[in-house]
């Protein structure tokens, strides 16, 4: 049995080739057709294939369950290529996740007996939350006018396009703001937005700033490093952060935690587990941002795809579409008047 990791290449500006590409990655074949997109971008198709050790797991739904080590070198080899293709043809890269983003292949008769007594294979999705927070600009001058650098810092976050830049930035706004780096950074800033009820906690600060930081920003010591695709499920919960940091922090450019009470969200994120909440009366818009079950590319929902590559199957579960696995959604009590 084989199995195809799709997913969805977009190169901005868009390129004059139309031709498919093959890419050998390891045991990993990769190959390439052109699809239609909008005039700013091309957009690819790439189907990464790869022999499996062992065969799918079905569950108790009668559905194949494809995970481990040989599809996360497909996912692996696809980021390879786009990266690859990226600085070949100096263009951005956006990868997602088509509908379906995983497909088999049978070789032998005992492959084909599996897929025709199979109900279909699972899509999972996550939806990771995101919230686009505002604020009055003429009240922002009067709030902010003692922390422009701050204000710089997060203006370059927002501007990022890739999830790992805007986390690089906003962990300098975090040492700007305490004038602390490293682990210096963690308590400070564990106590000052442990204040707030949004669930933080100094593992997960530690975290951040430890484990996630260094690997991100650097390469030349370590063996690996990290990309967009780890931080993109907990970079709406960074940023909600920042603006905590960067709008109730008494005292800028100080180590000292004290706090006001300048902003409140309507809704935000509640838990490093992907709960969140939304305050009685208020006209809030919870957003999400939809990633595949790996949490590796997010799910483009608009690319449905309405026929995959030859030889390749999949079978949608009864009932149809994907699952959306999203934290719950608390209601809170309503929002308090803020001082001006």
């Amino acid at each position: 049995m084989k199995l195809v990791r799709l997913a969805l290449l977009t190169l901005t500006p868009p390129v004059a080739a139309d031709q498919g590409w093959q890419f050998k990655y390891g045991p990993v074949s990769l190959s390439t057709s052109r699809c239609s997109g909008p005039e700013t971008a091309s957009k690819f198709l790439l189907a990464a294939e790869i022999g499996l050790s062992d065969m799918p797991v079905t569950d108790e739904k009668g559905l194949l369950k494809v995970s481990g080590p040989q599809r996360e070198l497909a996912e692996e080899a696809i980021e390879v290529f786009g990266n690859l293709l990226a600085v070949s043809l100096h263009a951005r890269r956006h990868i997602s996740s088509p509908i379906p983003w995983l497909g088999l292949v049978p070789e032998t008769d005992d492959d084909r007996l599996l897929l025709n007594d199979s109900d279909g294979i699972v899509l999972e999705g996550h939806g990771v939350p995101r919230f686009p927070y505002t604020l009055d600009p003429e009240e922002a001058i009067a709030y902010l006018a003692d922390r422009l650098d701050g204000v710089a810092i997060v203006s370059e976050a927002i501007s990022s396009e890739h999830a790992s830049g805007c986390f690089r930035e906003l962990i300098r706004l975090f040492e700007r703001a305490f004038t602390l780096g490293g682990a210096q950074l963690v308590k400070p800033l564990a106590t000052f937005l442990g204040q707030a009820e949004f669930g933080y906690t100094e593992d997960e600060i530690k975290y951040w700033i430890e484990d996630v930081r260094h690997p991100l920003t650097h390469a030349d010591r370590r063996a690996d490093f990290l990309l967009e695709k780890d931080v993109r499920p907990y970079a709406g919960r960074v940023m909600q952060a920042a603006y905590e940091v960067l709008l109730n922090k008494l005292r800028w450019r100080d180590p000292e935690t004290e706090r006001r009470t300048i902003w409140l969200p309507d809704c935000g994120s509640s838990s490093a587990d992907g709960d969140s909440f939304i305050t009685k009366g208020c006209d809030a818009h919870l957003g999400y941002q939809t990633l595949d079950d790996a949490l590796v590319f997010p799910i483009d929902l608009g690319g449905v795809l309405s026929e995959l590559p030859e030889g390749v199957w999949f079978r949608l579960p009864a009932g149809g579409g994907i699952s959306i696995a999203r934290g719950p959604v608390f209601v809170k009590g309503e929002k308090p008047n803020v001082p001006t």
